[in-house]
Formats: structure tokens, sequence, C-alpha cells
């Protein structure tokens, strides 16, 4: 009986290290979504998102520009709504016959600021990227 208790309790305490449960923060289901884009998993970068993108982005479709290096510096929570502010550095473009340390034309250097907004939806925190931003993070 002590055991099924405590494998419970396990069972319990990993499920709310998900992202659609809702003991996740908007950090961390930011960090799943930026996480996910770095890593090209866009099933899990879908997930994290919010009832109206899903609605507006197929899921076979949802291909968002690659991401290079993150670090979320501010995070504000709400009850149902949180907006964070993330720096955001690009990848290394494609191998152009440039020379390793130089730098195309227009090429933006140094991390951008970009700000995202999370939506509370039954309990659970997901990334709202808007309708406009299709082709976007």
């Amino acid at each position: 009986m002590r055991m099924a208790l405590l494998a419970g309790a396990f069972v319990a305490a990993l499920a709310g290290c998900q992202s659609g449960t809702p003991n996740a923060t908007p950090e961390r289901v930011l960090r799943r979504y930026l996480d996910a884009v770095a890593t090209q998993d866009f099933d899990t970068a879908y997930a994290q998102l919010s009832t109206v993108d899903r609605a507006v982005r197929r899921p076979g479709e949802f291909r968002p520009r690659p991401l290079g290096e993150y670090r979320i510096t501010r995070v504000r929570t709400f009850p149902d709504i949180a907006t964070a502010d993330v720096e955001i550095t690009a990848p290394p473009p494609p191998s152009q016959g440039l020379q390793p340390d130089a730098q195309a034309p227009g090429q933006a250097t140094g991390p951008q600021l970009r700000s995202f907004t999370l939506v509370r939806e039954q309990q659970r925190w997901k990334v709202f990227l808007g309708a406009a931003a299709a082709a976007d993070l």
C-alpha cells in the first residue's frame, strides 16, 4: 500500500513538470517552446501554442524560423496573461561562400529583444503568437 502511494506521488510530480499541467509556470512553458524551436521539434513547439494559434496553423505547416541561443530576461505574470522578454541570438546563416569571420551586408548582429505573450487556458499556460506571426517565432 505504501509503495502504491509513493508511486502515485511520483507520477503526480512528474506530471506537474509538463507544460500542459496546471502547475507549469509561464517561464517553463516558454522555455519548452523555445527549446523545441531551437531543436526543430515542431510537434513539441506546436503543443505549447494557444488555442487561437493552433486554429490558424496546422501542425504539419508550423515551421518557425531557426532559433539560436536565447535568454529569458524578464517574466511578468498576471492572473490569466503573462509577458516575457527574451534576448535571442540568430543562428549562424548557412555557408554562402563567405569567410568564417565575414558577415553578410545587412545581417543583424548581437541579440535581439523579443516579447512573448502567454495566456492561461483551462488552468494551463500557452504561448500566444497571434495570427499575424505565422512565419515568425
